[in-house]
């Protein structure tokens, strides 16, 4: 073998080195630049995943919140309204109650029911008729358990009272 041969064989060899170092860096940045994009692309699927679960969260929330306000709301609204009938049916009570009293079975029914008091009562003393604010019945003054009031609004009052016990 020449010189010549010789060198050309030795360049052929290192150029052959030269290719496979250069295809060996070649793949391994390639291999590198995969690893980084995955990686990238693995970290922005996270980061999107994390605000699709933030933003699911924070909907539930208001969700929840809006559904509370609309409930409170329709109590609000179902209570008003409860009011409203029962202010309504006390008024019309009422009504009756100032008629009853303008009318001749009244005085009947007064004497009857301080009547029927005396005889559960001992000791009862001084029997007054209620003024028209009192709306009807009577005040009966005892002497062993004061004043017993027996007055139409008195009576009234008790019974809106029941009513308010039943809340919403």
């Amino acid at each position: 073998m020449t010189i010549e041969d010789k060198l050309k064989s030795f360049s052929e060899k290192v150029m052959a080195e030269t290719e496979a170092k250069h295809a060996q860096i070649t793949a391994e940045r390639d291999a590198g630049l995969k690893a980084e994009v995955e990686e990238a692309e693995r970290r922005e699927r996270q980061k999107a995943e994390d605000e699709l679960r933030l933003a699911e969260h924070r909907a539930a929330q208001e969700r929840g919140r809006l559904v509370a306000a609309a409930a409170l709301e329709a109590k609000k609204k179902l209570l008003t309204r409860r009011n409203e009938m029962i202010g309504e049916l006390f008024d019309g009570v009422k009504k009756r109650l100032e008629e009853f009293t303008r009318s001749p079975d009244y005085a009947a029914y007064l004497t009857n029911e301080i009547n029927t008091l005396a005889e559960g009562t001992p000791g009862l003393g001084e029997v007054r008729p209620c003024t028209d604010d009192m709306i009807g019945g009577f005040i009966a003054q005892t002497t062993g358990r004061g004043i017993i009031d027996h007055s139409f609004k008195s009576r009234l009052e008790r019974e809106r009272e029941k009513f308010n016990l039943f809340k919403i």
